[in-house]
Formats: structure tokens, C-alpha cells, sequence
């Protein structure tokens, strides 16, 4: 009855382990071409629950104290490494308040965790052995984990709410399947049902975080609705004002025409460098919006994104666009009235700017 009970027990937490262990490989993949913050944490978070529900296994099997306190230590890099990637898909930098809370509860919790007699081992009348917490080590074990379910529906419940339609059955799929999750962990809990079918708990860890990776592996553009909101591109001739391309994320909230808008920013451009003569401007922040702005050192060229707010992925890209864009499209400068000859900067669109969401 014992052998059949931990064999059961292997093959639960084992199949639980799979789709955690397979997104969080994905996941590194995708960071190493794209190097984007929100994957590697993302990656992290899902390789730490994974040596977590591995350590449990190994302590289970080998009844072994040292191995839980060890799956202790490893809820502390699991919790910052999640809470940073809300942060980071929610905000352009962490919430201090956030970690000094999240510090200070870790510390409290290794503190206690650690201490000789916070976990004792028994075995219940069927044979299967468990291990037993304070209620203190319990208590910040469990605000721990409160902590990751509960910003993790938060955010993704701001995210639902703020997606755009052609996003919007993703972010339900990831929003949903999260609240799903953490009731059922809620309710596995107050039933005790690790008891009656031990590895229970990793299974709805492991199959609970397979939509959520799935969404963002497929849908990566979701991980960048709350940060900013990107309204438009475009590329001015700087000698004479002309827009020489044109792209709108955000239809509904950018009402200008091209003409009036290159020709309004070139104004301020001259004004201020004639005048301040401390070079050409590289930002223009206003209440609600943010003006980034590359100007090209060989040409008489310079790309403008307006944007609710700016970030380092949002530089980087506008970066990387604004050199392509001046060697590919240079010899077109000298008919900058001939728009036609830059249409085809849309195709640089998709590979620089594919993370941020079209709204409709």
C-alpha cells in the first residue's frame, strides 16, 4: 500500500514538473534572442518553482528535514523573482514599498524557517509521511505565497481590463486561468487534500501556470499593455519639415494630422536649439504624453515616438529602428515629397516594435 502510495506520489509530482520545466526552457530561449527583462524573470520564476517541487519530492522520499528547510530558502528567490516580473509587465520600475515588504517578510520567514524545531516529520495512520510547520513558519509561508497569487490577479486582472480586442481572449485565458488556479490551491488547502492525494498541490501549481506561459510565449505583447501605451512613429525630413513615414498604434487617441505634427515639432526643434544652443532635443515630456526623439548624425533625418510614457525597451527599439531605417532609406532623402519610397519601413515596424499592442 506504501509502495503503491510514493509511486503514485513520483508520478504526480513528476508529471507537475513538466509544464513548468518546459515554458521556463522556452522562456530562457526566447530571452536570449530577445533580451527582454520580463522573460528572464519570467524564466526564473518558473525555474525556482520547479527545483521547489523537486526539493519536496526529495524530501518526501527521503524523509529528510534538511531538504524541506532547503525548499524553504528556495520560496524566497521564487517570490522576487515573480513579484519582479508582475512589476516589470505592470510599471517601468520596481515599487520600492513592494520590496520592503517582500524583504523584510522574507527575512522574517528564513529567520523562523531556519530556526531548529520549525518543521517536524510524522506519518499518517495510511503511511505517507508529511512534514509539519509552526504556525509561525506556516503563517509567513503562506503570506509568501499570498503575495505571489495575489499581485499575479491583480496585474493580470488590470491587464484584461485594459487589453485591446485582438488581445483581449488572451488576457482573459491568462487572467482567468490564474484566479481558477489559486481558488483551487485555496480550496486544496482548507480541505487538506495533500493528505488524501499527496502531490495534489504540485499538480495545480504546475498545470495552473501552463496558461499563463502559454499566453505569454504566444502573446508576448501583452507584457507591455500597462507599462506605456505607444501612440505613434514617424520619420521627418529635418530640412524641410516633410513626414516621411507614419505609423499609429493607438487610432482612437492620436487625432493629428502627419503635416501639422512634423511641422509643429520642427518649429519647437529650430526654436530651442537657436535659442537655448545646447543642442537638438532628445525628449519632450508633457502631463499625459512623452515625445522620444532620434535624430541622425549623417542624415537629415530624425525618428519621433509619442508615447504615454518612456521605458528602456521602448529607447532600445526606436534605437535599433532609427539606424536601420537611416542606412536602408537614405538615398531616398533628396525627394522626401516621394512617400512612396518609404513605405516599406512598415516590414522594420514588425521587427523592432512586434512587442507593443495595436489598438483598435
Amino acid at each position: 500500500m506504501m509502495s503503491k502510495m510514493i509511486n503514485g506520489y513520483i508520478i504526480i509530482v513528476v508529471i507537475s514538473i513538466i509544464p513548468l520545466l518546459v515554458p521556463c526552457l522556452l522562456f530562457f530561449y526566447q530571452f536570449i534572442k530577445r533580451r527582454e527583462r520580463f522573460i528572464l524573470l519570467v524564466s526564473l520564476s518558473w525555474f525556482f518553482w520547479t527545483l521547489f517541487i523537486i526539493n519536496s519530492l526529495l524530501s518526501i522520499l527521503n524523509a529528510s528535514v534538511s531538504l524541506v528547510k532547503l525548499g524553504g530558502v528556495l520560496m524566497v528567490p521564487l517570490t522576487f523573482s515573480f513579484i519582479l516580473f508582475i512589476d516589470s509587465i505592470s510599471r517601468e520600475s520596481v515599487d520600492p514599498k513592494k520590496l520592503v515588504i517582500i524583504t523584510a517578510a522574507s527575512m522574517s520567514y528564513l529567520i523562523i524557517h531556519l530556526t531548529p524545531g520549525s518543521i517536524i516529520i510524522f506519518k499518517f495512520p495510511n503511511g505517507y509521511l508529511y512534514f509539519n510547520a509552526t504556525a509561525a513558519d506556516f503563517l509567513l509561508y503562506s503570506f509568501l505565497m499570498l503575495l505571489i497569487e495575489g499581485n499575479s490577479i491583480f496585474f493580470l486582472a488590470k491587464i484584461y481590463r485594459n487589453a485591446p480586442k485582438s488581445l483581449k481572449y488572451y488576457a482573459s485565458i491568462g487572467f482567468y486561468s490564474q484566479l481558477l488556479s489559486a481558488c483551487i490551491f485555496g480550496i486544496s488547502g482548507i480541505l487538506n487534500l495533500e493528505t488524501s492525494i499527496p502531490g495534489i498541490t504540485y499538480s495545480i501549481i504546475g498545470f495552473g501556470t501552463l496558461p499563463l506561459s502559454i499566453v505569454f510565449l504566444k502573446k508576448p505583447q501583452i507584457a507591455f499593455i500597462l507599462p506605456f501605451k505607444a501612440l505613434r512613429l514617424m520619420v521627418i525630413e529635418t530640412k524641410s519639415g516633410l513626414p516621411l513615414f507614419t505609423h499609429i498604434w493607438n487610432v482612437k487617441e492620436d487625432t493629428v494630422s502627419e503635416a501639422l505634427f512634423s511641422g509643429m515639432l520642427q518649429g519647437i526643434s529650430i526654436i530651442l536649439n537657436e535659442s537655448v544652443k545646447k543642442g537638438n532635443v532628445r525628449e519632450i515630456h508633457l502631463e499625459q504624453a512623452v515625445l522620444i526623439i532620434r535624430r541622425s548624425e549623417k542624415f537629415t533625418g530624425a525618428c519621433v515616438l509619442v508615447t504615454t510614457k518612456s521605458s528602456r525597451s521602448l529607447r532600445q527599439a526606436l534605437d535599433a529602428f532609427a539606424d536601420k531605417f537611416f542606412k536602408k532609406f537614405s538615398p531616398y532623402f533628396s525627394e522626401p515629397s516621394n512617400t512612396d519610397n518609404f513605405k516599406p519601413a512598415s516590414d522594420l515596424i514588425m521587427d523592432y516594435f512586434a512587442f507593443i499592442p495595436e489598438y483598435d
